[in-house]
Parts: C-alpha cells; sequence; structure tokens
C-alpha cells in the first residue's frame, strides 16, 4: 500500500499540473505517464463482471449470514456484532 501512495502522490501532481500550467488534455497527459486506454468494450465487460461478482457476493454473504447468525445464536455469540469478519470467525 505504501509504494503505491509513493508512485501515486507524484503521478497525480504531475497530471494536475501539466493539465493546468501546460494546457494538455487528459489523454495527452496519460500518454507521457505511459498510461494507455483499452477499447470501450474491454471497460463495458469489466463493469459487467464486476456487477455479477458483486451481486453474487452480497448473495453469498446474506445466505451465509443467515446460516451462521443461527449457529452464532444457539451459540450465543452474536455474529452481526463482528461484522463481515465475523461471519468467518463464528462460521
Amino acid at each position: 500500500m505504501g509504494s503505491l501512495v509513493i508512485y501515486g502522490v507524484p503521478l497525480v501532481v504531475y497530471a494536475l499540473v501539466a493539465g493546468r500550467r501546460g494546457g494538455l488534455s487528459r489523454r495527452e497527459v496519460a500518454r507521457r505517464l505511459g498510461l494507455t486506454f483499452g477499447e470501450r468494450r474491454y471497460y463495458r465487460w469489466a463493469l459487467a463482471l464486476a456487477l455479477l461478482g458483486g451481486m453474487a457476493a452480497v448473495e453469498v454473504g446474506e445466505y451465509r449470514s443467515r446460516v451462521v447468525g443461527t449457529r452464532g445464536e444457539q451459540c450465543g455469540l452474536r455474529a452481526r456484532r463482528y461484522g463481515l469478519v465475523g461471519q468467518f470467525i463464528v462460521g
């Protein structure tokens, strides 16, 4: 995480300065930083798969909270109190 911040802060500063003082477009600033943009269809596929994965995670989480919640209540534990981590600790 630290290396992301170490790389990201100068990148953002350069992008802001080059955009304002240099009058460069976002695409030109990204090109100078070595970033490339893909085709739109790939971004659409990524968005669709992320949404499907998110919906599946929510469904699994709800099912798990129902099952683990009943087991936790039988054991005298409260899984909801611990949030997402509690779902795995109690289960």
